[in-house]
């Protein structure tokens, strides 16, 4: 076996090792309310991060409060843990990752809002949750606004914006995150 299979081996060992002996007690942590709830993910993703090799640099301070709402684009698979290593956060993403498998189930414990993007009229109940994650100071709630090559930010998709506009006061903040050559630190830049 070469050295890079073996690396691959080991990381995927061992994610997999800490997700399953995690993620039954983040359920827990759900059900008590307790607020280790969100920081068990935080402690997650920086430990994954730290395994891929991963260096988070961040620009400026995060989004002040307890409550608060990020708009990125999404780049790739990173940006969920690398985002999630910087902030106690939760995201909102299109339903059908509710249904992928882990995925979906890591999703769910990170207590992600699952919005149908394809009806504007399904939006009520992410519009709920996420006004009430934000008004009872869950943490931040990261929304990606279009998949991008990190250009900039793109519009947000009509049921996300409907989303958007529901939170009461919410700071808000946009993320701009980039991955450099596989040679250079990957940045994500998280201005006030």
């Amino acid at each position: 076996m070469r050295a890079g299979a073996l690396r691959a081996a080991v990381i995927v060992g061992a994610f997999l090792s800490a997700a399953i002996v995690l993620m039954p007690v983040q359920w827990v942590l759900i059900r008590l309310g307790a607020r280790t709830a969100r920081t068990l993910p935080l402690a997650f993703h920086r430990g994954l991060c730290r395994l891929l090799g991963v260096r988070v640099t961040v620009h400026g301070p995060p989004v002040a409060g307890q409550g608060g709402l990020l708009v990125a684009n999404h780049v790739s698979w990173l940006d969920i843990p690398v985002l999630s290593s910087i902030l106690p956060v939760s995201f909102v993403a299109k339903a059908e990752v509710a249904g992928w498998g882990m995925v979906g189930t890591l999703a769910r414990l990170q207590r992600t809002v699952f919005v149908d993007r394809t009806r504007r009229s399904a939006t009520a109940p992410a519009i709920s949750a996420v006004a009430e994650r934000l008004a009872g100071g869950a943490g931040r709630i990261g929304r990606y606004a279009a998949t991008s090559q990190a250009m900039g930010l793109l519009n947000l998709r009509s049921a996300n914006r409907a989303v958007a506009g529901s939170e009461p006061a919410a700071d808000s903040g946009p993320v701009a995150d980039s991955e450099p050559a596989a040679d250079a630190k990957a940045t994500r830049e998280v201005p006030s």
